[in-house]
């Protein structure tokens, strides 16, 4: 089922399906193992894409124009703050007080929502 979901819907589609499922069966193994895969991936496909690590994100001004409309994670308001066009990702994972996966993982939900863009 999850397979099928990422093919015909994508990550992102495919782990917000799954956090909703969790939250009706928050004691199942299963969903909690298939939620950590697509997290996997989520942080897999920012890493594949553009740089790498060398990347540098950028605010959009999307985000500049309305940003008491995203509503973020304490953590990632953090990452915003830190976001100044001139930081790599690299150079993130040091500044951030959270493991770099959960640094990577807040990133890339930070560019779904398109508040941040990556340079090449």
């Amino acid at each position: 089922m999850v397979a099928a979901s990422l093919k015909h819907s994508g990550v992102w589609p495919t782990f917000l399906n799954l956090l909703q499922t969790r939250r009706t069966h928050p004691g199942d193994l299963a969903l909690r193992g298939y939620t950590e895969l697509v997290r996997n991936l989520i942080v897999g496909e920012l890493l594949s894409a553009g740089k790498g690590l060398a990347a540098i994100p950028k605010l959009t001004s999307q985000f500049t124009e309305n940003c008491a409309g995203f509503k973020l994670t304490e953590q990632e308001g953090y990452l915003i703050s830190l976001v100044e066009g001139s930081l790599s990702i690299e150079k993130l994972l040091r500044l951030s007080p959270t493991d770099h996966f959960t640094t990577l993982f807040n990133l890339a939900r930070l560019a779904h929502l398109k508040a941040i863009v990556f340079s090449p």
